[in-house]
């Protein structure tokens, strides 16, 4: 299995996965990835 990487800025969350990095909101944290 994949580690994601998860750190907290903010109000804001950003993701590490391969190589690309995603900023989301904590409040739309809808990540659903089968």
């Amino acid at each position: 299995m994949e580690k994601k990487e998860f750190r907290q800025y903010g109000a804001y969350g950003i993701i590490i996965k391969d190589d690309k990095i995603l900023l989301i909101k904590k409040m739309e944290n809808h990540m659903m990835e089968s």
